[in-house]
């Protein structure tokens, strides 16, 4: 309708349309611009939900495979003990005899160059002869140079053992019938009483602190030049 109250063509209303002044055309076009900044900016907040989902799931992932590695170590280190020398953490004195020395803490079974008896040598091959005691340790063979016919006393065996305090030595002389009462080491004593020809046979007890002894069971060869047997450490708490 014109001020006039004359209605309008619609060729009239659209020339009045075209000839609104510009900020009423485009009034609304700020409020557009803040809906579609909104808009866009819930957009943007959208792909966090996924990224901290992706991020559990990686630390999952982590804690998943630390877990499987310390796993894995544990049952190594599980494997590894059980396939120790169930001897381990025993007492051992078993260095090469050529190289003990006086006052050292094992004690001299064989001169340098001097064989055990053949006897002896044969029942210790195999490895498998072993005192009994909370350490069960192996026998070893003892050819020792000695010179006499007949045994050594305490202080003289001491010497030839090369125990550093001899005169002091914490030794006694047993029977074998006394020492091997229920004949676990029969075979030990015959091999020595062969190796020397059927001469006395006796075991020299030798403690080495408060819990370790060793038993010497010896005798003398049959031209007197060598002091022969065998030994074995015994753990006695």
């Amino acid at each position: 309708m014109t001020p006039a109250g004359l209605p309008l063509s619609r060729t009239t209303s659209t020339l009045l349309h075209l000839q609104r002044p510009a900020a009423q055309r485009f009034l609304t076009l700020p409020l557009l611009r803040i809906t579609t900044s909104l808009s866009a900016g819930t957009t943007l907040h959208t792909p966090r939900t996924p990224h901290i989902i992706t991020s559990t799931a990686k630390l999952s992932s982590t804690t998943t495979t630390t877990s499987k590695m310390a796993s894995d170590d544990s049952y190594m280190a599980f494997l590894n003990k059980a396939n120790e020398d169930p001897s381990l953490g025993y007492p051992r004195d078993r260095p090469d005899p050529a190289t003990q020395k006086v006052g050292s803490n094992t004690f001299k079974t064989r001169d340098e160059g001097v064989p055990l008896p053949s006897p002896i040598a044969k029942l210790l091959e195999k490895g498998d002869k072993f005192y009994v005691s909370d350490a069960d340790e192996p026998f070893e063979g003892v050819a020792l140079k000695f010179g006499e016919e007949m045994l050594p006393d305490e202080e003289k065996f001491a010497s030839l053992i090369n125990h550093p305090s001899p005169a002091d030595a914490d030794i006694e002389i047993l029977d074998p019938v006394d020492w091997d009462r229920n004949g676990q080491y029969l075979d030990l004593i015959d091999a020595v009483t062969e190796a020397s020809e059927g001469r006395d046979v006796k075991v020299y007890r030798v403690a080495k602190d408060s819990v370790r002894v060793e038993y010497w069971v010896v005798s003398v060869s049959v031209d007197g030049k060598l002091l022969v047997g065998v030994r074995a450490l015994a753990v006695e708490s």
